[in-house]
């Protein structure tokens, strides 16, 4: 993989999802099969004796213009379990000079001068192409209003891959904010790469499809819920949609295979029974950890070839 950023997932190979795999595997049972931390001179491209020339000193800059948690702080934990070090503002909209009126070009023409990698997130859609545009670091989108979030969906589809040991011949079944969910919209994407069977149901309710197969029957045959929250941020206006009474819980898990798994990219606020993480099918915990191997994986690729 020889991309400069990652700005969508369009931008993905099959054969960029292989390499990026096999890269964060060889990561993360590194990091799980001993418990050591990682010497930043170590060369992750399988060959764990091999120095890298020079270590690994690269500076992060971290600028968030939306609420953050996992995404946020598992590029920095990632960074840093790398051995970098980081600028970062969880604030940008309020502590940097865009209070001041500052635009985002200007901002990241300031930044890319100080680290070797910006992570962006920004209310607005296509940010991260304008960031990309006017600096000389590599950007990583961290999700850009309602329209992308690769990084996440990539780490997904790395969890499915881990979980189920294979992505072709997978039912997705997506329960969530399907119309705003820019995690869903960037999974399904890459899902159109392999040859896996995807469903919808909807948080709210809309005109009914003649051909739904219904709840019940979904659950059923699915091999893995992805389940979003309703992005309410992100509606024409606060009353714009009815929720539906559905609440995934242990009645839900009952339904579906033993063998199934539930993934949910956070924050769930309501649409999960919190209850159910005693059942292993629910990945979502390990789902949150395997971002951060991946985002190591993905640092490690595009700063290969910014030096």
């Amino acid at each position: 993989m020889e991309h400069k950023h990652i700005l969508n997932v369009n931008q993905f190979s099959r054969e960029d999802l292989d390499e990026i795999f096999v890269l964060t595997t060889e990561i993360q049972d590194f990091f799980e099969g001993d418990g050591h931390q990682l010497d930043p001179r170590i060369n992750l491209v399988g060959n764990w004796d091999e120095p890298l020339e020079v270590p690994y000193d690269y500076l992060l800059a971290s600028l968030f213009h939306e609420a953050s948690t996992r995404t946020r702080f598992s590029f920095e934990a990632a960074h840093q379990k790398l051995g970098g070090t980081m600028l970062s503002v969880a604030d940008m909209a309020g502590t940097s000079s865009q209070a001041k009126g500052e635009t985002l070009a200007d901002t990241v023409k300031t930044v890319s001068q100080f680290a070797d990698i910006i992570c962006l997130r920004h209310p607005e859609k296509n940010a991260a192409e304008k960031a990309a545009e006017v600096s000389n670091v590599p950007i990583i989108n961290c999700g850009d209003g309602s329209n992308e979030h690769p990084t996440q969906a990539i780490l997904d589809l790395y969890t499915i891959w881990r979980e189920k040991e294979t992505i072709d011949g997978q039912n997705i079944l997506f329960f969530g904010d399907i119309r705003f969910a820019r995690t869903i919209r960037s999974l399904k994407t890459l899902l159109n790469l392999y040859d896996v069977q995807v469903e919808h149901e909807l948080c709210f309710y809309s005109q009914a499809d003649p051909g739904d197969r219904g709840w019940n029957d979904k659950l059923k045959d699915c091999d893995v819920l992805y389940i979003t929250r309703a992005q309410k941020e992100r509606w024409p206006s606060p009353d714009a949609y009815r929720l539906k009474n559905i609440v995934v819980s242990f009645a839900e898990l009952s339904k579906m295979k033993e063998d199934a798994i539930v993934l949910h990219p956070g924050p769930r606020t309501g649409e999960m029974n919190p209850q159910i993480d005693v059942d292993n099918r629910v990945a979502m915990w390990r789902q949150v950890k395997n971002g951060m191997y991946v985002r190591m994986a993905l640092m490690k690729m595009l700063l290969r070839h910014s030096r």
